[in-house]
């Protein structure tokens, strides 16, 4: 079995091996938690994964259609949300720094998923002609964009073009293990459910939940953010939880408690 990047053999032996790929846990940039954060970026030196796959990578609070006809809501965004140029660049810096502390050969995946979406939704309900000035502004920008067949969230936050952006549609197979299903989406049209996955993709590891579980072969990771969203008031099931896939297809989830880090803590000399 392998734990932390290190296979243990039967034979006694402790062998470091790369994990094939690390699914974080919802990032939702301006939501984010950077000491869940700062964790795994020590979990990212142990284990050093081939790939890392990004889960809702960015928020849309400041175009969300949740708050379309919420105007007190709205009035008292944080400031991160004040509106989405602002938004753009608070998860451009989120997603530049993961890219930077990433392993320097890690594929660095933005998996398709429902809250970046919530743009293409603000463009193709037309919002945006009246909202504010700044919305009003780059939105015509994002709509050229989209009409000439380019993703507009992908101009703004990977110019650099250092991430691999997939579809909903597409396959992303590790070891055998379904990596490109968010978890959002369910069979025929549904929303998507732990039985739902398990039954479409099987061996899979999924998001969008922010509630770690295993089910049979299905994995959940869960979220790298702050404990409250603004909607999600009461008794809560969100962890902090990334996940990792070995060769051989073998799973593994990382729970974050407290912002503690993965490494042990060498005993004092004294």
């Amino acid at each position: 079995f392998v734990d932390l990047g290190v296979r243990y053999h039967s034979n006694g032996k402790a062998v470091p091996e790369r994990a094939e790929a690390l699914k974080m846990g919802d990032v939702h940039p301006g939501h984010h938690d950077q000491d869940a954060l700062n964790a795994l970026y020590e979990l990212f030196d142990i284990i050093k994964p081939k790939r890392i796959f990004l889960e809702d990578f960015f928020d849309g609070s400041s175009i969300s259609h949740h708050l379309a006809n919420k105007r007190l809501t709205r009035a008292k965004m944080p400031s991160q949300f004040a509106n989405l140029p602002i938004e753009i660049e608070v998860a451009e810096k989120v997603l530049e720094e993961i890219c930077d502390k990433a392993p320097n050969d890690a594929e660095i995946i933005a998996t398709a998923s429902n809250h970046p979406e919530h743009v293409m939704r603000y463009l193709e309900e037309g919002r945006y002609l009246n909202d504010c000035k700044e919305n009003y502004d780059i939105a015509h920008r994002m709509v050229v964009m989209a009409l000439d067949g380019k993703n507009p969230l992908k101009e703004y936050l990977d110019f650099r073009g250092r991430m691999t952006w997939t579809g909903e549609n597409q396959d992303y197979f590790v070891e055998g293990v379904q990596m490109n299903a968010h978890g959002h989406l369910g069979l025929n049209g549904t929303r998507g459910s732990k039985m739902g996955h398990e039954l479409a993709y099987g061996n899979a590891m999924v998001a969008h939940s922010h509630t770690p579980s295993i089910y049979h072969d299905t994995f959940t990771v869960g979220h790298t953010t702050r404990e409250r969203h603004g909607y999600n008031n009461g008794p809560s099931s969100w962890l902090l939880c990334s996940g990792a896939v070995y060769k051989g297809g073998q799973k593994q989830l990382y729970m974050i408690v407290k912002g503690s880090a993965f490494r042990p803590k060498k005993k004092s000399s004294k």
